[in-house]
């Protein structure tokens, strides 16, 4: 399940709960308004500890990882050895890079 399925599925359960904005959200479970807003209405690129907070709010359950260890995949790790200096710095820079792509959808066909 995408991060964006999940924040409606999230919206959708707090609707139910009588909940219909992010103040009503926030003010109900002791939260900031603008985290709950920023969690719930805007693009991300992974699962805030927050997201997962409203996950729990909303008795959503998270999805789980596939399982699939990306080791497993030799294109993937032949593209992370072609790119990677080595460095933290580096690996933190790709992660970013990866992260924004698959915020793009730019994965998709």
């Amino acid at each position: 399940m995408s991060i964006e399925k999940l924040q409606e599925k999230i919206l959708q359960a707090f609707k139910e709960q009588g909940l219909k904005n992010t103040l009503s959200i926030a003010e109900k479970h002791g939260m900031v308004q603008s985290t709950v807003y920023r969690n719930l209405k805007m693009t991300q690129v992974s699962i805030t500890p927050s997201l997962k907070k409203l996950c729990n709010y909303a008795k959503v359950e998270l999805p789980e990882h596939s399982g699939v260890n990306p080791r497993s995949s030799k294109i993937i790790m032949d593209a992370i050895q072609e790119v990677w200096d080595g460095s933290d710095a580096h690996a933190k820079k790709i992660r970013r890079l990866l992260l924004v792509a698959h915020s793009c959808k730019m994965y998709l066909k």
